[in-house]
């Protein structure tokens, strides 16, 4: 599970925004990218930013949106 005081890495997967956004964290040219989806990750993408591997996803203003009961871990996976 990625929290907001987590470090990005490559390949992460989380959600914002109540969950209405699906990030994804792509690189590209040794750079680090926050690829934002319209929806669930299978929709559009519709913003892209840079991210700094050295400051946290709240030190970045990401604020990363975890669901208050979880069931199972299947429904972390946006």
């Amino acid at each position: 599970m990625i929290f907001d005081t987590n470090y990005p890495r490559f390949n992460d997967v989380f959600w914002i925004n109540q969950g209405d956004n699906t990030v994804h964290v792509i690189e590209k040219e040794n750079n680090l990218f926050a690829a934002i989806h319209a929806g669930d990750s299978d929709s559009s993408i519709i913003e892209c930013l840079s991210l700094s591997a050295e400051k946290t996803y709240a030190e970045q203003g990401f604020k990363i949106w975890i669901p208050s009961i979880v069931l199972t871990d299947d429904e972390l996976l946006p």
